[in-house]
């Protein structure tokens, strides 16, 4: 879950067009914040961070004959990034995203 939701917090922060990051500068900030989070977290979780790339190998794996052991930590590997991109992206419009002035002059 935390994994994810820095992931989504980041890219939220670059990629949002009120900010002052530079465009081109995104892509390469982002692939740092990956890097960043795989090194941190990756000796814990084995950086479980993308729930699509937990799914596909479980669904192969329960189809070939393995049944429920396949199926044994769905929750902290597919369920949990869901969770955590969901509260990253709430986390950065609750309290970075720049509020828009309504007050006309």
């Amino acid at each position: 879950i935390w994994c994810t939701s820095h992931l989504a917090f980041f890219v939220f922060a670059l990629t949002d067009p009120d900010n002052s990051v530079p465009s081109a500068a995104a892509p390469a900030l982002i692939g740092t914040t990956v890097m960043t989070l795989v090194n941190v977290f990756g000796p814990i979780t084995g950086c479980g961070m993308n729930p699509a790339r937990d799914i596909g190998p479980r669904i192969i794996t329960a189809a070939t004959g393995w049944g429920a052991t396949a199926w044994h930590s769905v929750i902290p590997y597919t369920v949990g990034p869901l969770i955590g991109g969901v509260l990253g992206g709430a986390l950065y419009n609750a309290f970075a995203k720049k509020k828009k002035s309504t007050a006309s002059v």
